[in-house]
């Protein structure tokens, strides 16, 4: 009551906790308390929107509400938010969605994260016409762990081939390069080490390019390496399905090309080749 009409007023009836009135074995304290959690917030209340304090709920009833989670009681958690959340405030349950999507994709796990993408996210997307946010989600999608990778053409001196056409081995490391990334040129003479001695898998080199002058003479290093180049750089339709945001970036494909490992860094990629 005191602090009717001053800011702190919006939190603390978001904040407002629940207080059984009588005695309530765990299980269901435990269940009201779980309804109760998000039932008390104005999520368009702009005081709220303006702090971290809808992030904070919201990723606290996801991830910290319920002991060893399964990925069904996730989902389960996940729908509770989108309830929670009214369709009339569009741009906050985008962001508030898009934020659990992105701490999914961090776990790595990819089961949630392309559920709240075919259940939540691209359709708020779509309405919100965020297109780089609906261009980044599929992406992801379609380079998830599991699935098969999007297939290319590979063009050479030699031949024209496609990912999906390369035979003869049972692992493919596929890298997104460019010769004019200093971060790529320090790290492709370390691949070319680590793989060395690796008879059962080749290299597939995408080069993302503006003009291949220098690529041409950089690949000469790398005569054991398939390359190809994707001129356009990061508007180049390959790059862009894959969603490259940034290079080197690496993808272990089995031999039927079907998404293995995303290894981030070089340390990660050194530790999934050593147990080929």
């Amino acid at each position: 009551e005191s602090a009717n009409g001053k800011l702190v007023s919006a939190f603390i009836v978001a904040n407002r906790p629940y207080i059984p009135t009588q005695y309530e074995d765990i299980t269901t304290y435990s269940k009201n308390l779980k309804q109760h959690f998000l039932s008390q917030i104005d999520f368009s209340n702009y005081l709220l929107q303006s702090s971290s304090f809808l992030v904070d709920r919201v990723t606290g009833y996801v991830f910290n509400l319920v002991e060893n989670p399964s990925n069904y009681t996730y989902k389960v958690l996940v729908d509770d938010v989108s309830k929670a959340i009214s369709n009339d405030h569009l741009k906050i349950k985008t962001t508030l969605v898009e934020i659990l999507w992105q701490r999914f994709v961090t776990m790595e796990n990819h089961e949630l994260a392309n559920y709240i993408t075919d259940t939540y996210l691209l359709d708020l997307a779509n309405k919100s016409e965020n297109k780089v946010l609906a261009e980044t989600i599929t992406s992801y999608k379609k380079t998830s762990v599991g699935t098969k990778a999007p297939n290319f053409e590979i063009a050479s001196t030699q031949n024209t081939t496609s990912l999906h056409n390369l035979e003869g081995s049972d692992y493919y490391l596929l890298i997104f390069w460019s010769s004019g990334c200093g971060h790529c040129l320090n790290e492709l003479p370390k691949v070319k080490e680590l793989v060395a001695d690796k008879t059962n898998l080749k290299v597939v080199a995408f080069g993302l390019e503006d003009e291949p002058t220098k690529w041409t003479e950089e690949i000469k290093k790398y005569p054991e390496f398939i390359h190809t180049v994707g001129l356009g750089k990061w508007d180049n339709p390959t790059v862009k399905t894959y969603g490259i945001a940034a290079t080197p970036m690496y993808f272990l494909l089995s031999s039927s090309k079907i998404i293995m490992a995303k290894p981030y860094a070089y340390e990660d990629l050194e530790m999934v080749v050593k147990k080929l």
